[in-house]
Formats: structure tokens, C-alpha cells, sequence
């Protein structure tokens, strides 16, 4: 975007549309966060850290209000097991259904478990109204409507798939929230796309007549302990994007 074709109080308007409110752990969560990621660790590190209680030895674990705590754990823990195989293998070429089944599938089914009175979420060559014919990868609507908030596409397996993929998925991706956002009425929807073992946490909004694709962060699912280190630390901006998904629905009557 050529940002000297806009006007002052456009690129403003524009600044303030795209920026998210910084999600704020609860205090256990920030404290298992800071174990995990404040230096560097073997992935038998990795373990011991994670068989630690220090958050809950004065406290009993409540399930609604740690729900930050118990994601972030879970999914540590999803990640290791995968480098203490003796081939990990989110290193070796992975068909696109294994690939998401190890990656974004997990991530996401847990990341949106506390909201499934709220959303539903389908997997793998769905459709909709909104759609018509074209079979999504994976689609989040609101409980008891068909109204779409959230389209997820993958781009192929997780290290062999090829820019010209990503092209013609991100195409697909934005074509239909675009079809999706006008039949809808909303000025938002909802994307995440998976290309290479990197999830890309985005939101398309309607800005006067034009339409702004706006990223939350690239989070790389992690093969060895630093990556996980960057991975446990994008928690947060995930948590943020999930939270501003949630809000969205909840204005939806």
C-alpha cells in the first residue's frame, strides 16, 4: 500500500483500526511463560521445567479461571513429544492432512475449547451458504447460525509446499472473506492460513470502501527448543487474536 496516496486522517483511521489491545496472562501463566522461555533449554530441559508445580503449590488449579495456564502447558507439551522422537517429524515432509493434524489442529482445538458453547468449528473441505460451492479447510461459525467468522485454509503439507500454493491460497482465502463479509453485512472476518509450518493469525476489516488485511503474527511451529522458546512467548498475541475473535461473536445477536 502506497501510503502517500492516503490522506492524514486516513492513514489514522487506518493506524487505529489495526492495532489489537495486548492480552494480559493471568498471573500463573506469566509465571509458567517466563520458566519456559527465559533462557535456553534442552528438550529434556524442556521437561523438567514442564513437571514443575510452582504455580499451584500454595493454590488449587481452577480450570475456568487458568485456562491461559493449562493451553500453554498443553501445547508445550504437544510440541516436545515431537522432538523427543528420534526423527521429529515436522522435519520431514508431511501430505497437507498429516501435517495439519500434527499442527494446527491441536493448536487450535484447544485454543478455542473454551468458547465451544459459542463457536463451532469444522475441519476439512466444508462449505456454506456464504461460500456457496468452493470446500473450505476449515471453518468457525457461530453456534446455532451459519454465519461465518472465521475461515481457515491450509496451503499444502509443512516444508514441501511452494510460493505459487501460498499465492493461490491466500487468493482463496480473501475471496471468500470478501464474499463472506458482504453477504454478512460485518465489517470483519476472521482468517488463519498454514503454509510451511508457519500460521499466519489474521483479520480482514472493512475500512469506508476499502478493505485492510491485517496480521497478528506469523507464529512457526516449533522443531527444536529455541523455536519453542519464540513459540510459547507468540502465546500471547494468540491469545489476543482468539479473544478479539470471541468479542466479534459476542456483538453478533
Amino acid at each position: 500500500m502506497a501510503i502517500d496516496k492516503f490522506s492524514a486522517s486516513t492513514i489514522i483511521g487506518l493506524q487505529d483500526m489495526c492495532q489489537f489491545k495486548e492480552y494480559e496472562y493471568t498471573p500463573e501463566c506469566k509465571s509458567l511463560v517466563d520458566r519456559l522461555s527465559g533462557e535456553d533449554k534442552s528438550v529434556m530441559g524442556w521437561r523438567s521445567e514442564l513437571l514443575k508445580d510452582h504455580e499451584f503449590t500454595n493454590k488449587q488449579f481452577d480450570p475456568l479461571k487458568h485456562q491461559d495456564w493449562a493451553y500453554v502447558k498443553f501445547i508445550t507439551e504437544h510440541f516436545i513429544r515431537f522432538m523427543e522422537f528420534a526423527t521429529n517429524p515436522l522435519i520431514s515432509p508431511l501430505a497437507e492432512r498429516t501435517a495439519i493434524s500434527y499442527t494446527i489442529q491441536p493448536i487450535f482445538n484447544h485454543l478455542l475449547l473454551p468458547y465451544a458453547h459459542l463457536l463451532n468449528t469444522k475441519w476439512i473441505e466444508v462449505s456454506n451458504d456464504f461460500t456457496e460451492s468452493t470446500k473450505i479447510d476449515g471453518l468457525g461459525t457461530l453456534k446455532g447460525s451459519r454465519e461465518i467468522l472465521l475461515i481457515i485454509e491450509f496451503a499444502g503439507g509443512n516444508i514441501s509446499s511452494s510460493i505459487a500454493k501460498y499465492d493461490s491460497d491466500i487468493k482463496k482465502i480473501y475471496e471468500n472473506a470478501l464474499k463472506t463479509i458482504r453477504q454478512s453485512g460485518r465489517n470483519k472476518i476472521f482468517t488463519v492460513l498454514y503454509f510451511n509450518n508457519l500460521i499466519y493469525y489474521e483479520v480482514l476489516l472493512k475500512f469506508k470502501k476499502q478493505y485492510v488485511r491485517y496480521n497478528y503474527t506469523i507464529s512457526r511451529c516449533p522443531v527444536n527448543p529455541p523455536e519453542l522458546q519464540k513459540f510459547v512467548k507468540d502465546t500471547k498475541i494468540m491469545f489476543a487474536w482468539v479473544r478479539d475473535l470471541v468479542t466479534f461473536a459476542r456483538t453478533i445477536d
